[in-house]
Formats: C-alpha cells, sequence, structure tokens
C-alpha cells in the first residue's frame, strides 16, 4: 500500500495585518460564496492559514489545487489536492480562491481558462510588503535595527488581542530609535543583503539583533519559495538611489528560488487524522531542532558575512536563538532531544567567538507556564513574551 502524503501545517501564529485582510475577505464575500465549490489554489503555508480561519468561519472548502506535481493527489487534513486542469475544467461550478502572496502567474493562467476576478476567482491582499518598504527607507536617527522572521510581527492564533514581540520591543527602545524590519520566513542571508543597503543608505544603527532560527538553519528553509520574497526585494529595489552588483545577484537568486516547488519541507507520510494527534509536531521537532549542525549551511555562512559588516562598520551585531518551549521537546524525544538541540546552538555559538561576539541563546529562558499548549511551535503568553523581549533589549542597549 502507497503511503499517503499530508502536507498539513499547524497555523500557531498569524501576522496581525494579514489577519485582518484575510478577516475582511471573508466577511465581504462569505454571503456570495455560500453553497459552491470553493477550491484554495496554494497548498502551502498560506493556504494552510486561510484554510483554518475559513474553517474557524464556518465557511465551507470543497478542496485544495497546486502546480506541485508533488502535492496533487495528496490531502490537507481530509481535503484533497488537485491539479489545476482538474479545477479549471470545471467553469461553471468551481471557484478558487488564490493563496499566494505573490499570485500574478496564478491569476494569468486561471483567467486565460475564463475566470473572471470577484466572480468565481479570488485574491487576498494585504499590505505587508508596502509597510515593510516604508519602514525600510524611514531615514530618522536610528539606533537599533531589528531582523527578524515571524518572530516579531506574528500573534498566536489563540490570543489575537496580545502584543507582538516588535510592539513590546519598539515600546521598550523608543519607535524614533528603531527599525523593525522583520517578515514571515525571511532568513540571515536576507537580513545581511538589505543591512549592506541601509549602510550604503547612510543609515548607522549602533546595534543590530537579529533572529538565528535554529529551525533555518536545517539547509530547507532558506531555499523555500515562501522565504524568498523576490517581488518585495525588487521593490526594494526600485527606491534605491544607489546601485549594488551583491543585491541585484540576490534578487536574482531569490527570484529562481520563488519557482521552486519542492515540497518536502512539510509534508507527512502515512498519518492522517485520528492516529496520532502529535505526529506532525513530533515530525517538525525531529526535523527542526534534532539535525546535525553544518557550518557550510548558507544561513550559517550568512551569520558570519552579517558579524564581519557589522563590525567593520562599528556596530554592535546581536545575534540571538528565541526562546523555545523544551519541555515538548523532552516530552517527544527525551534527553536526545537536548543533546542534538545543544549540539546545534554551540555550533552557532562556535562561529561567532572567532569574532569575540556572543549569541544570545534565550532557548532554556522560558519554562512551559510561559507558554500555551505543548507545541515546540508555540509563541510565548504574555509574561514569556516580556520576559523575552526584556532580555533582548538590555542586550542592545548595554553599549
Amino acid at each position: 500500500m502507497t503511503e499517503e502524503k499530508n502536507f498539513e501545517f499547524p497555523i500557531l501564529s498569524i501576522d496581525k495585518e494579514e489577519y485582518t485582510a484575510i478577516q475582511n475577505w471573508i466577511e465581504d464575500y462569505r454571503e456570495y460564496i455560500f453553497g459552491k465549490k470553493l477550491y484554495i489554489f496554494g497548498a502551502g503555508i498560506r493556504g494552510n492559514m486561510i484554510l483554518k480561519l475559513l474553517e474557524e468561519a464556518h465557511v465551507k472548502v470543497a478542496g485544495f489545487c497546486d502546480n506541485s506535481i508533488e502535492k496533487q493527489g495528496a490531502h490537507i487534513k481530509e481535503y484533497k489536492i488537485f491539479s489545476p486542469s482538474e479545477i479549471c475544467a470545471n467553469l461553471k461550478e468551481n471557484y478558487i480562491l488564490i493563496s499566494p502572496e505573490n499570485s500574478e502567474e496564478i491569476e494569468r493562467m486561471v483567467e486565460e481558462k475564463g475566470f473572471i476576478r470577484n466572480k468565481n476567482y479570488f485574491v487576498i491582499k494585504n499590505h505587508i510588503y508596502q509597510s515593510y518598504q516604508n519602514e525600510f527607507f524611514r531615514e530618522e536617527k536610528i539606533e537599533y535595527i531589528l531582523f527578524g522572521d515571524c518572530y516579531f510581527t506574528d500573534l498566536d492564533v489563540d490570543d489575537l488581542q496580545d502584543k507582538s514581540m516588535g510592539e513590546l520591543s519598539i515600546e521598550k527602545l523608543g519607535i524614533e530609535k528603531t527599525k523593525l524590519l522583520s517578515l514571515h520566513g525571511m532568513c540571515i542571508p536576507g537580513f545581511y543583503h538589505l543591512m549592506q543597503l541601509q549602510i550604503k543608505l547612510g543609515i548607522i544603527p549602533k546595534a543590530v539583533a537579529f533572529i538565528v532560527n535554529v529551525p533555518f538553519c536545517n539547509g530547507i528553509q532558506t531555499k523555500l519559495p515562501q522565504s524568498q520574497h523576490a517581488a518585495l526585494l525588487k521593490q526594494i529595489r526600485e527606491g534605491l538611489p544607489i546601485q549594488c552588483e551583491d543585491f541585484e545577484e540576490y534578487i536574482k537568486l531569490a527570484e529562481a528560488r520563488s519557482h521552486n516547488i519542492n515540497a518536502k519541507s512539510f509534508s507527512t507520510k502515512g498519518k492522517r487524522r485520528g492516529k496520532d494527534d502529535n505526529y506532525v509536531e513530533k515530525l517538525l521537532t525531529k526535523t527542526r531542532y534534532m539535525y546535525d549542525f553544518r557550518e557550510d549551511n548558507e544561513n550559517i555562512v550568512y551569520l558570519n558575512k552579517m558579524i564581519e559588516l557589522c563590525l567593520e562598520n562599528q556596530i554592535k551585531p546581536v545575534p540571538f536563538i528565541p526562546a523555545i518551549n523544551y519541555d515538548t521537546g523532552l516530552k517527544y524525544y527525551g534527553q536526545e532531544f537536548k543533546n542534538k538541540y545543544s549540539a546545534i546552538c554551540d555550533g552557532i555559538k562556535g562561529c561567532t567567538k572567532k569574532y569575540g561576539v556572543e549569541v544570545l541563546d534565550m532557548s532554556y529562558l522560558l519554562e512551559k507556564t510561559y507558554f500555551t499548549g505543548d507545541r515546540m511551535t508555540k509563541f510565548p503568553n504574555s509574561k514569556g513574551k516580556e520576559k523575552e523581549i526584556s532580555l533582548l533589549c538590555k542586550e542592545l542597549q548595554s553599549l
């Protein structure tokens, strides 16, 4: 019997701006799509996120479709993933909600099949890129720059009224002094190239904090399509008064990777809901926190480059490893988890010590009482966030 792949991804947090955009779409089109066969185009992380919010709003979904041959025929939870040709063949009955953020090519494809925007296909747009671009070009007396992924921007799906890590950081450091450049999935190579541009624009802060996310140093995350943000990089390039060859090459790389449809990063095999409720979380814990550390990993190579860039410009680098819900890792794998995870962190620290730079390792800062639930990938509760961000800001200010 062939093992069945399932591309369900646990959605535990969401960017507040993204959440608002999806909720507004649901409110606007709830009655219009009632009783219709609605398919989500794009069986990735954002597709999983949209599905979660549609289910919570009691909006029925017929299934998914995706260009990836590897995903076609598989499932997200109980929802089958079809090929676009299967869904587009029935123009009269099927409705499509496009999930990828950069959806122009998909829009052209479905329109060539006869679909009409806001009639039988839909796109949910947010303004995250524009907000990021505005922050990138903001010129004030910036003392601190914070680079991150969803760490700074997202809210826990179970507590959407809480403050984000970014909001707490700005409150402590001051909005006039602090530039927050954080975007889901972005990795250290992106931080490096964007920091290089900040310096070229004459923005020289006292300190730069940037996340060294252990799950991103396993050789997968750097190359995922949703981590590239090629469209944003192009927008930033258009606004630059200078040219930068390194940045041009990075845009080309990001563009190429954004079309990578390798889907192995979060698929699960042979397990369906009801057999093991913790299976996906166990798998993510093992692949993201228990791999063998390699110094030639792209994120580690750029960790070194980022530190060198900062030191060359008399900027204090503050690489940090965020807190994890380590009790969950111990529950799943015991001492093996701690040994593997600690070896990765030690490898990261060993790379920065040669520059005389210490990594702010907050891995074991928060006990399980600071988290809601047992997931490794869960955001801390409000008390946990306060404790973690206080320590990070203290390190930034200790010049």
